[in-house]
């Protein structure tokens, strides 16, 4: 199991053992060592989880201390919903008894793969951004966090390519404007979240010897600069004169050479698959996971 997984596993864990009444609001969690060994997971995954719950106002504590419940209307909210799925699930489960023709197993089970194959068919959500790369991205980061299918739009082409089963567009700050104009003409609704620099980002750089940043004006890579707080180089290049400048730039090993999403999406065939030269890429915030779930009508993990 991957190391984002194991996250994942463990925070949705946490939050079903506090959804179902094992751990009460003022209940102090596992150690991370207790769950270390209890779950099979490393420690340091369940301190991020418990620190992502933390964040998401689910816990309190800190490592030398225990992390706790916090007696808030998050929490409350997950244990009333928890007791309405008990209270449909039973409904469920008679009804399908009562037609008999297998088992209670096997037909939900059924149920969830048609449920799946209809959602995938029928998309609910998707993201938008203004490059495929970064709508891309973020498109993924909602399918693997939330299990939920969501494609990738651009700003460019939202007229033609949002499906029309589509009830919520999610997009950042910056694009609110022009996605909240057409959602209003199509009677969809808008989430809005915050993003950061992904971690992934920041791990590559560190390990680099040094690393070189290219974007398209200056707005940009004073944006990049400031949210990656890099002492890298940071260079203006114009589209046309990409392919000399990665010539350059890659001469030296052990460099990274970062790429604004436009100029990413413009670089040339020759430099697709190069190692050393990597996209901007982004991340939601951890804030933003719990509204966004709350308005997709999904459990968080």
């Amino acid at each position: 199991m991957s190391e984002r997984r194991s996250l994942d596993w463990v925070a949705r864990h946490v939050v079903h053992l506090i959804a179902t009444g094992t751990y009460a609001p003022g209940d102090r969690l596992p150690s991370v060592r207790q769950a270390e060994a209890e779950w099979g997971v490393s420690r340091l995954t369940v301190l991020r989880a418990y620190r992502r719950l933390g964040e998401q106002g689910i816990l309190r504590g800190r490592t030398t201390t225990g992390y706790f419940v916090v007696g808030s209307s998050r929490v409350t909210e997950l244990q009333e919903n928890q007791r309405g799925l008990d209270r449909l699930y039973a409904d469920v489960a008679k009804l399908i008894r009562r037609r008999g023709g297998g088992t209670l197993l096997g037909t939900l089970r059924h149920l969830a793969t048609t449920a799946e194959a209809e959602a995938r068919a029928r998309p609910e959500c998707a993201f938008v951004e203004c490059t495929p790369v970064q709508a891309q991205a973020h498109a993924e980061e909602i399918e693997g966090r939330l299990r939920l299918p969501c494609p990738a739009v651009t700003t460019a082409a939202l007229r033609d390519t949002v499906p029309p089963s589509v009830r919520v567009l999610i997009t950042t700050t910056f694009h609110r404007a022009e996605v909240a104009a057409f959602a209003r003409r199509h009677t969809i609704g808008v989430a809005e979240v915050e993003i950061e620099m992904a971690s992934s980002l920041r791990r590559r750089l560190d390990a680099a010897r040094d690393a070189v940043f290219f974007g398209v004006t200056a707005a940009v890579i004073e944006h990049v600069a400031a949210d990656l707080g890099h002492a890298g180089r940071y260079e203006e290049v114009a589209p046309a004169e990409l392919d000399r400048a990665l010539a350059g730039a890659v001469r030296r090993a052990g460099r990274v050479v970062v790429l604004s999403p436009s100029l990413w999406e413009a670089r040339p065939e020759r430099w697709r698959d190069h190692p050393a030269i990597v996209p901007v890429t982004t991340q939601l915030t951890e804030p933003a996971w719990p509204r966004l779930a709350d308005v997709l009508g999904v459990p968080l993990g």
